[in-house]
């Protein structure tokens, strides 16, 4: 299926903020590995930078996958990328309750990891993988070759019986 330019720029821009949040969730895994082995101040940086990426970057991939004609299974990543961000704010805010929870918050930033690497992988392919649509004229110059083609399979048919 050939896509238009503004799909194709959408796709583009969609991968773009894909790589971006991907690699916003592994710094926030590095920051907390600094907090854990080098310096618990790192804490306070692990908490900050939580809130400017957490559910700004997938609003804007939503207003992107929206632009760029994304399939249906982007949209569950997505809506599963909402769902795992708001279970880490929920797991690291009720461990006074659960102490447990807190045990589950690295699981947790584990399947978003998984998840962001595999958004980039699905829009890579969806650039990778779908022509442009150049013009009209490139539709119909292909509908003709088309065409062209069953007329020859249909006279090779009808020359063999």
């Amino acid at each position: 299926m050939k896509v238009s330019t503004r799909m194709r720029v959408g796709r583009i821009f969609f991968l773009i903020f894909s790589v971006i949040f991907a690699s916003c969730v592994t710094v926030q895994i590095f920051i907390a590995g600094m907090a854990v082995f080098v310096d618990p101040v790192n804490w306070v940086n692990h908490h900050v930078f939580a809130h400017l990426f957490g559910f700004n970057l997938p609003v804007i991939m939503v207003i992107m996958a929206l632009a760029a004609g994304v399939p249906r299974r982007i949209y569950f990543q997505l809506f599963g990328v909402f769902a795992t961000v708001f279970l880490m704010y929920f797991s690291a805010n009720i461990t006074a309750q659960w102490p447990w929870m807190g045990a589950v918050h690295p699981v947790i930033a584990l399947v978003l990891f998984l998840l962001s690497c595999l958004i980039v992988v699905d829009a890579w392919r969806l650039i990778a993988n779908t022509p442009r649509v150049r013009n009209q004229t490139d539709i119909d110059s292909l509908n003709s070759s088309i065409g062209d083609l069953s007329r020859q399979n249909k006279e090779r048919d009808e020359v063999e019986q």
